[in-house]
This record gives structure tokens, C-alpha cells and sequence, in this order.
């Protein structure tokens, strides 16, 4: 089986200095699972420097392409689209693969592309954008939206949690969509414990609630916070908020195991939101809004609690709460239950059985 991953905005391989770095991890991870379960993985992403090459080898079996489609090394996620319709994509390269991974909104114009050209494979699409709210941020809703709604057509709709998949359903009800769970790396961090501080991760924005996570830090300021990602805000942070904007990865799960006591995940709007399994897989605690798929993996009571999207007084009442609880004590049952629920080999397992039930479906 061959498998062809489209991501232009995105560079899975490129730690340090990424398009779209968020979803890099991600790529990355869930291709490097899948590659022991297929004969081969082929990965097309947007060629954006003059050092680029047409095609890497990254490992035994997965290979990296670049596909022109504009000039520019940075790019919005609009640009990004607009050069993608603009360019060809090279629907030679995947004629004798079995099936196609699409990955965000950006990738509307690679895979109509392809479905003009006549190609009968299965296009599995993962991404949120019809479960839009006023809280998303995006460069161009409307155009969003249509690039969606064109997917969705063309496409097999991955939901990543139980939220997502009854929100989508409401919009395609005669399209089939598939609730197919993200994975997580089970980190094993070793290193002495100073768990004394409260943890935001994520863009410092309205829709990831930053703005709640301040008035919390401002309203206890006997506690040490730490926020971890790109300001894309005007926020007044009092002094006990130590402001980091760019952590590699491991370093930041380093850093989370060593010195966080506690995660807050405040967004008023969410697709899946990978810290809570980040900090489950630490064992650390999380407070959470109760959106996206926070409720997939926050059990309340258990390993955090979850709150009501946008309510601070809420949240300030589960904060409370928690620093009360002197003897909390994570479960290490629940932690290797979510652990092997939300496994990266897991997801790669189920979007081969989908494909193959699709497969059945069709044939």
C-alpha cells in the first residue's frame, strides 16, 4: 500500500523554522507511525526556499516532495492557498498510490487538482473549519469556508474528537465523516521534579482564552505562571507570568515535566488541543474549557476539571479547587488508559482499517 500526505503548509521535518509549525509534529509523527504499517509514504509540501529539493529521502520507506507554488520563504495561510490554485501539482508523481491524507484547508486546490484529473482514490480530510466560530481565527472566513465545503465534496471527513464529529455532522449529513483520534508520543522524561508552576501553552490569543489565563495569573499572584507561544495579542501580564515565545518541542516537554504542577487549556474554541494528552502523558493535572476534545481526554475529577468556554468565574472556582487539593494524586491507570486510546500507532491503525472498509464500500 502507498500512501500520499498533502500538507503544503506545513514543513514536518523542520523543527526550528516552520510554516504552519503547529501542525509539524503532528505530520511528522503520525507519518513516521504509519510507515511501519504501509509500504510507502509520500509527503507533498509547499517549496518555499532555493535550497529545497524536489524530493528527500527521510527514511526507509517516506519521502518528502516539494511542489512549486509561489516564491516567497514565508507565506500566509491565504497566499499559501492562492499559489497552490495558481501552480500545478504533479498528479503523475501519485497515480499508482492507493489513497490520499489531506491535510488542512489550504490543500483545497491539490486535491481538486487531482479529483479533476480523474483520479479514483479515497481522500481522507482532517481539519475544522466547519465547526467555525467567532472566536476562530482565520485570514479569510469566507474563503475558508468555500475552500471547505469544495473538500468536502471530494472527500472522506476526519473528525479528531466527539465534539468535532457532531458538530460537522450537522453540516454534511449525507457525507460520511469518521471520528479517527490523534496520537500523542508517550514521553518518558527523566530528571528531578520541581512541579511548582502553572503552564499555558498556545497561540496568546481571545480564541485560546490567553486573556483568561492572565486575569487568573493577575487575580493570585502568590503562584508562578509560565505561557509558552506567539503573541498575537495586547494583553497587560503582571510579573508573575514568565513569557516564553519559542520552545523546541522537547525542550518544552522537558520543561512541562520538570516545573508544571498544572496545564490550563482556557480556549473558547478548539479543534482536538494536544496538551491535555501532553499532560497526561507527564502526569500532570489540567484545567481545561470544555471544548474541542478537552472532554475526550479531561476525566473530571480525575487527572483535572473541566470548565464552561469563556466563563472565568468558573474557571477561577476549578483553579481554586485544585490548589486546594494538597493530596491530589494523578491516576496512573487513567494515564496508560488515555495513553493507549490516543497512541500514535493506534491512529495509524484506524485510518488503515477506515480506508480498507471505504475500499469494501466502493469496490
Amino acid at each position: 500500500m502507498k500512501v500520499v500526505i498533502l500538507a503544503p503548509y506545513s514543513r514536518p521535518w523542520d523543527i526550528q523554522d516552520a510554516e504552519g509549525s503547529g501542525m509539524n509534529p503532528f505530520i511528522r509523527e503520525s507519518v513516521e507511525a504509519m510507515s511501519s504499517l504501509v509500504d510507502e509514504v509520500n509527503v507533498f509540501v509547499r517549496r518555499s526556499r532555493s535550497t529545497d529539493k524536489s524530493v528527500t529521502k527521510i527514511s526507509r520507506n517516506v519521502f518528502l516532495h516539494t511542489v512549486q507554488a509561489g516564491n516567497e520563504v514565508r507565506m500566509s495561510r491565504e497566499q499559501t492557498y492562492l499559489a497552490c490554485k495558481e501552480h500545478d501539482f504533479p498528479v503523475d508523481l501519485i497515480q499508482d498510490h492507493d489513497f490520499i491524507i489531506s491535510h488542512y484547508w489550504v490543500s483545497e486546490p491539490w486535491v481538486d487538482k487531482i479529483f479533476r484529473h480523474g483520479e479514483d482514490k479515497s481522500i481522507f480530510y482532517f481539519s475544522h473549519a466547519l465547526s467555525w466560530n467567532k472566536y476562530r481565527v482565520q485570514p479569510s472566513p469566507k474563503l475558508v469556508l468555500e475552500a471547505e465545503l469544495s473538500l468536502a465534496q471530494k472527500a472522506i471527513w476526519c473528525a479528531y474528537s466527539r465534539d468535532e464529529f457532531k458538530q460537522v455532522s450537522e453540516h454534511l449529513p449525507d457525507t460520511r465523516i469518521l471520528y479517527i483520534k490523534p496520537g500523542s508520543r508517550c514521553f518518558k522524561v527523566q530528571g528531578e521534579r520541581k512541579r511548582n508552576k502553572i503552564f499555558f501553552v498556545g497561540r496568546k490569543n481571545t480564541a485560546k482564552g490567553y486573556d483568561l489565563f492572565v486575569q487568573l495569573a493577575t487575580e493570585n499572584p502568590q503562584y508562578r505562571f509560565v505561557s509558552v507561544g506567539r503573541e498575537e495579542g495586547d494583553f497587560l501580564v503582571p510579573k508573575n507570568i514568565s513569557n516564553l515565545e519559542f520552545v523546541p518541542t522537547d525542550k518544552l516537554f522537558e520543561k512541562i515535566n520538570e516545573e508544571a504542577n498544572l496545564i490550563i487549556c482556557p480556549s473558547r474554541y478548539e479543534h482536538f488541543g494536544l496538551m491535555p494528552l501532553v499532560g497526561n502523558c507527564l502526569g500532570v493535572p489540567i484545567i481545561a474549557s470544555n471544548a474541542g476534545g478537552h472532554s475526550d481526554v479531561v476525566k473530571e475529577g480525575q487527572n483535572g476539571y473541566l470548565f464552561e468556554p469563556g466563563n472565568y468565574q468558573d474557571l477561577l472556582d476549578k483553579f481554586t479547587k485544585f490548589m486546594d487539593s494538597n493530596d491530589y494524586t494523578y491516576p496512573s491507570d487513567l494515564q496508560q488508559s488515555v495513553r493507549d486510546s490516543f497512541s500514535w500507532c493506534r491512529h495509524a491503525e484506524g485510518l488503515i482499517e477506515e480506508y480498507r472498509d471505504v475500499l469494501g464500500d466502493v469496490s
